[in-house]
């Protein structure tokens, strides 16, 4: 059990620090983008992004969630066991971010700068990097927290 809680918390870490990397250099950057230059960008950057973000995404929960089941059927449980769970939990979360906001928000995004709607894309940019900055924070909890689960 502790080689899977230490991969996960592995993946979890290399997820967080993509995040953080996404929200302090990408975004920043998408936003000083006019609205035709960011719809190119989207069109030619967004598949890619997503085919980097959905695997790592996927095994990091996938493994985290393995590793906090492992702890609830485990008979002995310790507070670092508990971190794990916890880790569990908050890796869970950030599937609800992208099924809740992130999926439709990534589609409207494309669309509002072929529309011109400049005002709109600002705003929806702003609404994007606000919630992923709320993503990226539980990530980094959920990094830390699998990190004391490793320490037991």
């Amino acid at each position: 059990m502790h080689a899977l809680r230490f991969v996960s918390a592995v993946t979890l870490g290399l997820l967080a620090g993509s995040l953080m990397l996404e929200g302090l250099v990408l975004v920043p950057f998408w936003r000083s983008l006019h609205p035709g230059a960011f719809t190119d960008l989207q069109a030619a950057f967004g598949p890619r992004l997503y085919r980097y973000f959905a695997p790592l995404t996927a095994t990091a929960a996938s493994l985290s969630l393995a590793s906090g089941i492992a702890v609830v059927w485990s008979k002995d449980r310790g507070l670092t066991d508990w971190c794990t769970v916890g880790a569990a939990a908050l890796t869970a979360s950030l599937l609800a971010f992208y099924q809740l906001y992130f999926h439709a928000a990534n589609e409207r995004l494309p669309v509002l700068a072929a529309a011109g709607a400049d005002a709109a894309l600002s705003a929806e940019l702003q609404r994007w990097h606000r919630i992923h900055l709320v993503r990226t924070v539980v990530s980094v909890a959920a990094f830390i927290l699998a990190m004391l689960g490793v320490a037991s």
